[in-house]
């Protein structure tokens, strides 16, 4: 997506709960429409949907009702409108979409409007959270008491860093300028991104209480690194990034140490992707996939966390 509304492409899923993740209902059957490019997909915790963004307008004006929020089985089954603009026009373009660890709430960042929302994952309790712009890539901790974001600092300036707040909005507290991205590791920490010169990028691990800095891995000759997800039992990370010498994004992981760097996408043979987010069971990743010459360009896809067994999950 264009960055000024971009800023769409971070999507990270909170750790384990001992709550059983509860299973939003099924909405009615879609419209018959073709399908345009797909987004920031977001594996249910429940593992019994995925939900992603589509902007249906690009393909139907008439349809514009339907852009927003869609939900798919894993298996590709019951592809069905889940929030869309029809709703409420807050879903005109939810970005960065991520579920809490029970699985009962959704929190994202609008792109026209670059503010913070939860909704229950029944659709009810729509929440704005944040309200003075530029605040993305939220994500939930652990135990569902906080929310990490991206905003400007200091607030509406030009400058930006990541912020914690509670999950109904309050007690803002700025954690680290220049940081990006974060993720939680525990209720304690995140790991989070900071851009440094010459195109390198570092992975640090940052305490919320002491704000102390642990370095994890520098990721050089890069030029970006977006859509940073944790697996369900914080063992390791998936990323997309862009390297100096190729600018088409790829899909990565690594271990939360910063060991076993791994390409799982390859421009070489036509593919390549963005916005990963892991199984809850860690076994899988789903993405969006991108390629050259390709009638499945922008769709969603599945792959084994080694990056084999590829297959296109929407139509």
């Amino acid at each position: 997506m264009m960055l000024n509304l971009g800023l769409c492409l971070l999507a990270l899923t909170a750790g384990g709960c001992h709550k059983k993740p509860t299973q939003p209902p099924p909405d009615d059957p879609p419209p018959a429409i073709t399908y345009p490019r797909q987004f920031d997909p977001a594996w249910h915790p429940s593992d019994t949907m995925i939900i992603y963004y589509t902007p249906v307008p690009e393909v139907n004006d008439t349809l514009d009702s339907y852009t927003g929020l869609w939900a798919i089985r894993p298996d590709g089954t019951n592809n069905r409108p889940y929030l869309t603009k029809g709703m409420n026009p807050v879903y005109t373009l939810p970005c960065a979409p991520d579920w809490s660890a029970d699985g009962e709430w959704l929190v994202f960042f609008t792109g026209w409007e670059t503010n913070i929302y939860k909704v229950k994952a029944d659709g009810e309790n729509l929440t704005k959270l944040t309200f003075d712009g530029g605040n993305t890539y939220p994500a939930w901790s652990p135990n569902q008491q906080k929310i990490a974001f991206t905003g400007m600092y200091p607030s509406g300036g030009s400058s930006y860093g990541i912020y914690q707040m509670s999950s109904n909005g309050s007690d803002v507290f700025f954690i680290k300028e220049y940081y990006f991205a974060p993720v939680w590791l525990d209720s304690l920490n995140v790991l989070a991104i900071k851009a440094v010169p010459t195109h390198n990028k570092i992975f640090t691990k940052i305490n919320i209480d002491n704000l102390d800095t642990t370095h994890i891995r520098t990721i050089t000759n890069c030029v970006g690194i977006r859509d940073v997800n944790i697996s369900h039992d914080g063992s390791k990370i998936v990323f997309e990034m862009s390297l100096n010498n190729n600018t088409r994004t790829q899909i990565w992981s690594m271990n939360i140490d910063g060991s076993n760097l791994r390409q799982l996408t390859d421009y070489s043979i036509g593919e390549c992707g963005s916005a990963p987010c892991w199984s809850p069971d860690g076994t899988k990743i789903v993405y969006s996939r991108w390629g050259y010459g390709s009638s499945n360009n922008g769709k969603i896809w599945i792959m084994n966390a080694d990056g084999t067994g590829k297959r296109q999950l929407t139509p």
